[in-house]
């Protein structure tokens, strides 16, 4: 058992606090196997125990001396607590960046995405009757504003981005009919600061099309990353009415389908996490940063060239794609990024991808997991220690994240 990461030496162990464990470079010995094995099935059994407790109400989360609620600003940086859903907000700023909390999710959405606001968010999913909707929570709340939820039919909120005067875009995936494979065309809803609709328009061409990533730029100009698109345009610029301003597809340098997130830089373009694809001699092709050109229509390096980009990234250790492309908040990094292999920063005058938190840092697991950075610098994960499936009255089958085992994770970052 060790009580931090950096007393690992070789062996199995186990890093509580983190709930992670850590395996030998090499084949493991039989010992080891079994050492492992009763490792997991006590944590298992903990977890399990723990779960109960905090659905029955008996569970008491252990607390500094110093741990107060957010909306005390008295706390020392540093300490961690956790939050009852319903207890104030706070404005996040020079006295919250260096806190943890956890709050509990108090709402019936099962989340698949988010996208930070100044002074709170917007979450996106489905209820467990099939409706989609957005909601709004304040930060350090766990208690959900019903933003949006008047969607011409039956699906899920995909992605969500903002635009610069603080309308919200939602991207809506249809659920599939009765014995249909795959869900209706993608919709993307334009909706106003109030909550209203300004606008709607589908994207993609064909039903199993998904816009699993959204961006604007400064000049509002909408950008969506498409799964599954036929013709290879998988992003897609549109004016900030809906108009169609042009396609992008793999251009043999770089790739983004299979790739991850967009997101808009301190300089109001937007850039995407990409696949390197010329020039390299990994097995696989690795992952990197570029700029999205919406004149041009074509992706272009944040710095360098694509064989220097893609060597960066290798640098850190980072094989997965990154699930959130976001700015810096301070003058430290340009980029803030996060996918399976944790958390990378990006500063561009020195040309180097830094590691900031590893994934087994992490306070929950990545699968379903969902990430926001806040204003005060802090990385927000979304994530459930548990799933939920189950069918709409119409017979579709729905799972996703269970609304009652749902966490929001404010972490800083180094």
């Amino acid at each position: 058992m060790l009580d931090s990461p950096e007393k690992y030496k070789k062996g199995v162990a186990f890093y509580a606090a983190r709930s992670t464990f850590f395996l030998p470079e090499e084949e493991m010995t039989e010992e080891e196997l079994l050492e492992l094995i009763d490792f997991r099935e006590k944590r298992d059994y903990s977890l399990a125990k723990i779960t109960e407790e905090i659905e029955a109400g008996d569970y008491e989360y252990v607390k500094t001396e110093d741990s107060a609620l957010p909306g005390d600003m008295s706390q020392e940086s540093g300490s961690q607590q956790t939050q009852g859903a319903g207890e104030a907000s706070v404005v996040p700023g020079a006295d919250t960046a260096a806190q943890e909390w956890q709050v509990a999710y108090e709402g019936e959405l099962s989340i698949r995405c988010a996208v930070a606001a100044e002074q709170g968010l917007y979450v996106g999913g489905f209820t467990m009757e099939g409706k989609a909707r957005v909601e709004y929570l304040a930060y350090g709340s766990g208690t959900p504003e019903k933003f949006y939820d008047d969607f011409d039919e039956d699906g899920e909120v995909y992605s969500l981005c903002i635009a610069p005067d603080g309308s919200v875009y939602a991207a809506l995936r249809g659920l599939a009919s009765p014995g249909a494979e795959h869900g209706r065309l993608p919709v993307i809803y334009h909706i106003s600061p109030e909550g209203t609709l300004l606008d709607c328009f589908a994207a993609g061409d064909r039903e199993w099309n998904i816009v699993d990533s959204m961006a604007t730029d400064a000049q509002g100009r909408l950008y969506t990353r498409m799964r599954m698109q036929e013709d290879g345009g998988y992003v897609r610029i549109y004016t900030a009415e809906g108009d169609l301003i042009g396609t992008m597809a793999d251009d043999g340098v770089y790739a983004v389908q299979g790739a991850g997130a967009l997101g808009q830089g301190k300089d109001g373009k937007v850039y995407a996490a990409a696949l390197a694809t010329e020039n390299v001699t990994a097995e696989d092709d690795p992952v990197t940063l570029v700029s999205v050109d919406p004149e041009r229509l074509c992706f272009l390096p944040v710095q360098g060239d694509a064989t220097e980009n893609a060597k960066a990234v290798q640098s850190t250790g980072t094989i997965y794609q990154w699930n959130m492309v976001a700015a810096g908040v301070s003058d430290g990094s340009d980029f803030i990024l996060w996918g399976y292999s944790g958390v990378d920063t990006y500063r561009l005058e020195d040309a180097e991808f830094t590691r900031a938190q590893e994934v087994w840092e992490m306070p929950c697991g990545t699968e379903g997991t969902c990430a926001v950075i806040v204003p005060d610098g802090r990385i927000l994960y979304i994530g459930a220690t548990g799933g939920v499936q189950g069918q709409t009255a119409a017979g579709v089958d729905i799972s996703g994240k269970d609304p009652a085992k749902t966490y929001f994770y404010y972490e800083p970052l180094k």
